[in-house]
């Protein structure tokens, strides 16, 4: 029943009786139509039916056509960031500042009545390499790319290379002044000053 409907709005000299027939009572009415009235022998075919088949084939190739999809080979933004991260932490010398004051912080294991061995076991086993990861994660969240470009070409130029290569004994001698404030605190606490 669905084909003979279908053929005859394509093949039938009624169809406009039939369109403005049904725009104008009602949309969902359908007029039976006689087999004898339109012919199957030969089917044919509108441009609109054509159109139609040419943009369904074409719309799915034109899509993946447009795709942009980036190259393989590109670097993404993530990557990125993170890499100029790790080149800024290498400029501005943070793995020999982390070695320094990881070392100068183990002193106060002394202090603290602990033993030698206790002392070379935890700095045998520290993770630089952790470490750097972590503040690479930390600068990578805290900065934007931007920020990462003008802190490397400060501390790849001349100023910044001095700067950096101060950096571990600045790091050690704040480390040390805030341990000493910290020592001197404590006691007028104690002694109840």
């Amino acid at each position: 029943m669905w084909r003979e409907h279908a053929v005859a709005e394509l093949e039938s000299p009624r169809i406009g009786v039939l369109i403005s027939d049904s725009i104008s009572t009602s949309p969902r009415r359908t007029v039976p139509l006689e087999p004898e009235e339109f012919p199957m022998h030969r089917p044919k075919f509108h441009t609109s039916v054509i159109l139609l088949a040419v943009c369904a084939f074409a719309l799915p190739v034109t899509a993946l056509a447009l795709r942009q999809d980036p190259p393989k080979s590109a670097e993404s933004e993530a990557a990125r960031k993170e890499r100029k991260a790790r080149q800024l932490l290498a400029a501005m010398n943070q793995r020999e500042a982390m070695e320094q004051a990881t070392k100068a912080s183990s002193e106060v294991f002394a202090k603290m009545g602990l033993p030698d061995t206790f002392t070379e076991a935890f700095l045998d086993r520290f993770d630089y390499d952790r470490m750097i990861d972590s503040t690479v994660e930390i600068y990578v969240e805290k900065l934007e790319e931007e920020t990462i470009d003008a802190l490397i070409a400060f501390h790849e130029s001349e100023q910044g290379k001095v700067y950096a290569a101060l950096v571990p004994e600045i790091t050690v001698a704040a480390m040390r002044a805030g341990q000493e404030y910290g020592e001197e605190l404590a006691a007028e606490i104690v002694q109840g000053k």
